[in-house]
């Protein structure tokens, strides 16, 4: 039987633009024609993280089986301006972290478990639009609106979870 995959932290091609400056502002147009960096990521006993500068197309699917994931699309490029994240947690967690300026719209079905729709609201214009949805069981998928910066301490590989909705650690 093979091992567990261990945690992975994909590094973004070197040919990416960079993560700096006005081209990085989601409201920049769409990349048009490009190709997306991803289309999927898994943690099966284990986690994933799609973290960083990367090309989001118009749709991206995870899955944590007994792990966690972590989407972050804070730095992310969106091919058409607009992208739907499929997130499927069985016993699992997966995050989304989306810009704070993006239209965010969230769905899926929970059976003991569910979405957290924190992170739903109406976006400023030409920011990208997001369209979270999916299914869960015994697990959940968490929305979190942050501005730029890296990833927060206890997001998927973390060991504490920051809840400023609750306005504790």
């Amino acid at each position: 039987m093979a091992a567990a995959r261990p945690e992975f932290r994909h590094q973004p091609p070197p040919d990416l633009p960079s993560a700096e400056g006005p081209e990085n502002h989601p409201a920049v147009p769409a990349v048009r024609g490009a190709a997306p960096t991803s289309m999927r990521d898994a943690g099966i006993m284990a986690g994933f993280q799609r973290t960083g500068r990367w090309m989001v197309g118009r749709t991206f699917r995870g899955l944590a089986v007994i792990g966690s994931g972590e989407i972050d699309l804070r730095q992310a490029r969106f091919i058409d301006g607009e992208t739907t994240i499929h997130a499927t947690a069985i016993i699992g967690r997966i995050t989304v972290v989306v810009p704070e300026d993006a239209e965010v719209h969230i769905g899926g079905t929970g059976i003991i478990g569910g979405f957290d729709h924190h992170g739903e609201g109406p976006g400023t214009p030409g920011a990208p639009r997001v369209t979270i949805t999916g299914f869960v069981l015994c697990g959940s998928v968490d929305v979190e609106r942050r501005g730029p910066g890296p990833s927060a301490p206890g997001s998927a590989g973390g060991a504490i979870r920051r809840r400023t909705d609750q306005g504790s650690l």
